[in-house]
């Protein structure tokens, strides 16, 4: 097997094309890595998430298309319900933060009439 080096000017393409299968093939594992880093990912999630995932690839291998009008997949319910826990908390802290000013504002209020 031949060093890079060891190529002349006149094999350059030769030398170009051992390049960009050098490249090709680095990129190539990275991927393969990447995705067994996403597979052993799944393999720790529950089974019914697991399910899941597997019926949403299922679904993009035979239609790409997304499955609902909107472009937005269909989740099991156990995601949609957790969103919507998410959704409620941040509207809650949102409240939480607006009666935290006011009270901040009230207790300025307070202060600099005492002091005056």
């Amino acid at each position: 097997m031949k060093s890079l080096n060891s190529y002349t000017k006149k094999n350059t393409v030769e030398k170009q094309t051992v390049i960009q299968i050098g490249l090709m093939i680095v990129v190539n594992l990275y991927q393969y890595h990447n995705l067994l880093r996403h597979i052993e990912a799944i393999m720790r999630m529950e089974e019914g998430i697991q399910a899941s995932i597997m019926n949403a690839i299922r679904d993009l291998m035979v239609n790409p298309e997304p499955s609902s009008p909107q472009g937005i997949p269909d989740f099991p319910p156990q995601i949609n319900s957790l969103q919507d826990q998410l959704e409620a908390i941040s509207l809650a802290k949102e409240g939480l933060e607006r009666r935290c000013n006011e009270l901040d504002l009230q207790g300025l209020q307070i202060f600099l009439s005492s002091t005056k």
